[in-house]
């Protein structure tokens, strides 16, 4: 799976980058090649790559379907969601995922608190990787996992082995300078609470080499605030930070709409139908149903 996963990667990439698309690497895949002795010890579900916007990852989406991968039916919007998956399956019968992504999260919270711009001007090269394949720079990619976790507390997943492994890889692999500019993004972007927390946690199981004035100083500058990893742990008070984060009504409006209300295909392809006469039933029932799952 590897060995196909790579040669997938490869050509993706040089296609890119003969069309001029620029993309970042995240997540799992940069950190098998960067941290882990053999890249299939880090075993992943997909690759994630990160675009400069919609734009640019609509334009990777074109190539992507020229070379045969697939979507599959999921909820869009201009809000609700910054990303979509893609799939290809060879003669092997192996399967390559690729997720897209335009923002770092579909989290409206934590969509833009690194951009594109921000990780791209300090990323670095993936050696071992083809061409000019590139990853944010360790103390970014510590901050992202750190964020992972929180986007995924609600779901009770936060503490995945594999995830806090993935911290302790970074954390001990980072030098002085990089746990002071690791510091002051976290501080720029007021997440300290949330950099604890992984810190800690992945502290509680593995021998993880922290410099001691970095926990005490996000410590200390995380008391100013709002957000905390209590407030990740409710589906709905991560909702309402959702909607207390966009700019106006209108904007909050939109996203409750495409949350309650996504296309009509999207509803269709969901239920296995192609009775448009059954749409309010359908949407209807969809409500219900996410309700149920929330409380």
């Amino acid at each position: 799976r590897e060995l196909k996963e790579q040669a997938d990667l490869k050509i993706v990439l040089r296609k890119f980058s003969e069309q001029g698309i620029a993309c970042l690497l995240t997540k799992g895949t940069p950190l098998a090649y960067l941290l882990y002795p053999q890249t299939y010890l880090r075993t992943r579900c997909d690759t994630d790559l990160i675009f400069a916007d919609r734009e640019q990852a609509d334009r990777a989406w074109d190539i992507l379907a020229e070379l045969g991968y697939t979507r599959k039916n999921a909820i869009s919007g201009n809000l609700i969601s910054y990303e979509f998956a893609c799939y290809n399956t060879g003669a092997s019968g192996l399967e390559t995922c690729l997720d897209v992504h335009w923002r770092l999260n579909n989290s409206q919270y934590l969509s833009d608190i690194l951009s594109f711009e921000e990780l791209y001007e300090k990323s670095i090269t993936i050696p071992g990787m083809p061409g000019d394949a590139r990853s944010p720079c360790l103390e970014h990619m510590l901050l992202h996992a750190c964020l992972h976790r929180f986007a995924h507390m609600k779901d009770g997943e936060a503490n995945r082995l594999i995830w806090l492994y993935d911290i302790y890889l970074m954390a001990n692999s980072m030098e002085q300078g990089q746990w002071k500019r690791f510091t002051e993004w976290a501080i720029k972007k007021k997440t300290c609470n949330i950099c604890v927390d992984g810190l800690e946690k992945t502290g509680a199981l593995f021998p993880v080499s922290i410099p001691p004035s970095v926990l005490e100083t996000l410590k200390e500058k995380g008391v100013d605030e709002d957000v905390s990893m209590a407030t990740a742990s409710s589906t709905w008070k991560m909702a309402l930070l959702d909607l207390k984060t966009l700019p106006n009504w209108n904007s909050r409006f939109q996203l409750l709409k495409e949350h309650l209300l996504p296309s009509p295909d999207y509803i269709l392809r969901k239920f296995d139908s192609s009775n448009r006469s059954l749409l309010p039933y359908f949407y209807i029932k969809r409500i219900f149903q996410g309700i149920g799952k929330r409380i």
